[in-house]
């Protein structure tokens, strides 16, 4: 039986080709966005999602044993000219999805965080991947959630 992997964010950039490579290596992907993928392959599915909808999380993670999250506000200038909807979606987003994988139990969480974490760049987007990392470390430390984080640089 294929595992299944739930990829938030995956209509993006970097989350569909980390979802094509999964999907090449056998696992049962579902991508969870706003927007459906341009690029969905035959053999994954897709929901149309929010990060900030803890329900419809709670169901697409069920049954998961991976779930990335690629999710969020990555442009500087708009975090800049906007930090509380950087903050509802990098950090509130975040712990949403946290919240559903403790809830499912998934094996392990995989955040796609970002190189500017230890700069002096990156406005409020620095700082609201920072505060991601610590949360994400402290859902270990409380409830043993495993997590792998990826600082990704700009593309």
């Amino acid at each position: 039986m294929k595992k299944k992997v739930v990829v938030i964010g995956g209509s993006g950039f970097i989350g569909s080709h980390v979802a094509d490579q999964l999907t090449e290596e056998g696992f049962d992907v579902v991508i969870y966005d706003k927007q459906k993928s341009k690029w969905l392959k035959n053999d994954q599915s897709f929901v149309s999602g929010d990060i900030l909808d803890n329900d419809k999380l709670n169901h697409t993670i069920a049954d998961s044993s991976f779930v990335y999250n690629f999710a969020g506000m990555s442009d500087l200038n708009l975090s800049r000219n906007q930090p509380l909807n950087t903050i509802k979606f990098n950090i509130l987003g975040n712990l949403n999805v946290m919240e559903a994988c403790c809830l499912n139990k998934v094996e392990r969480f995989i955040y796609a965080s970002s190189v500017y974490v230890h700069s002096r760049e990156g406005g409020f987007y620095r700082c609201s991947k920072q505060a991601s990392e610590e949360y994400i470390e402290e859902f270990y430390k409380c409830y043993g959630l495993k997590y792998t984080i990826m600082r990704y640089g700009s593309l």
